[in-house]
């Protein structure tokens, strides 16, 4: 089983770092968090058997068998962890993404990359968190807006938001529960003064996010995922809008089909996805009516 080779893959790391239980090991791979996703997601209430397994290794014997122990305490402490890497439907240790939107040149029978529309960029860490994301102002990779994120660990604590000249125009204060889970986002000016709060609660397959502007409720956003986490649907609610976006899966889990619903408008996006070794797609046509409307190209580091 592919979660048994994972999890094995993760005892044998752990012992080449001399991990503890309680600290926070370099592992070059986040199969820890991808484990504690799939737990959390797949709601998987199977026990593994891992006796194939140390019967193995038996000659690191009691080795192992320590060190499975400090796992296992670690994946009950955290199985409800969720990382960027998962929320942004990323597969593999990509470490970096790039992506720039262009609109459809058609002057040429077939629809080709026209003109530059926008492009963003993010890092993450080995742990599967954004380190730094940011906005770009051209194909050539201007960065007119970036976002730095600092952790304690694996929880991520605050963030400032530069412009062009490195200034900061703003900053994020998070406060997370006893999973590492983001649950309170403060927003601030530059200068501290309170701009607004996002709140996030967390139930089976499902991410609610309520934002609030001057102590008043202004939006909800209701995020859904299908047991293999991957994501289904996001709902939107605010007091004069109402709006859901929902993503037609393929066998592999990759969007195929955005169905869009604005209070009384309604729009359908095909999309025509060419994919990495990992499952990743690295260039995606959208199709409105038959017709090409926006090509996007992501370059992916891993």
């Amino acid at each position: 089983m592919q979660r048994l080779a994972d999890v094995a893959q993760l005892v044998e790391q752990r012992i080449r770092n001399a991990w503890v239980g309680g600290s926070s090991p370099p592992i070059g791979s986040s199969n820890h968090d991808i484990f504690c996703v799939m737990v959390f997601f797949l709601n998987t209430n199977q026990n593994l058997s891992f006796y194939s397994y140390i019967y193995k290794m038996k000659k690191i014997g009691i080795c192992i068998l320590t060190s499975f122990l400090l796992v296992c305490a670690k994946v009950s402490s955290q199985e409800n962890r969720i990382n960027d890497l998962m929320f942004d439907q990323l597969n593999g240790s990509v470490t970096k993404v790039t992506t720039m939107v262009f609109d459809v040149d058609y002057s040429r029978h077939t629809a080709q990359k026209g003109n530059f529309v926008s492009g963003s960029y993010k890092i993450y860490n080995n742990d599967g968190q954004a380190t730094e994301n940011g906005i770009l102002a051209s194909e050539s990779g201007d960065i007119v807006q970036r976002t730095v994120y600092t952790y304690d660990g694996t929880e991520k604590t605050k963030a400032e938001t530069f412009d062009a000249f490195g200034n900061i125009v703003s900053k994020q204060k998070f406060e997370n529960d006893d999973n590492g889970r983001v649950t309170v986002i403060i927003h601030t000016n530059s200068d501290n003064a309170p701009i607004s709060k996002s709140e996030f609660e967390y139930e089976k397959n499902k991410i609610i996010h309520k934002e609030i502007f001057a102590d008043e409720w202004n939006s909800t956003t209701t995020y859904v995922f299908n047991g293999k986490s991957k994501l289904i649907s996001v709902t939107k609610k605010g007091r004069n809008f109402d709006s859901k976006i929902s993503f037609v899966l393929d066998a592999n889990g990759m969007a195929y089909k955005k169905n869009e619903n604005s209070n009384s408008e309604r729009k359908t996006t095909l999309f025509e996805n060419k994919t990495d070794e990992s499952g990743n797609w690295v260039k995606r046509t959208e199709y409105q009516n038959d017709r090409p409307t926006q090509i996007c190209i992501r370059t992916i580091e891993y």
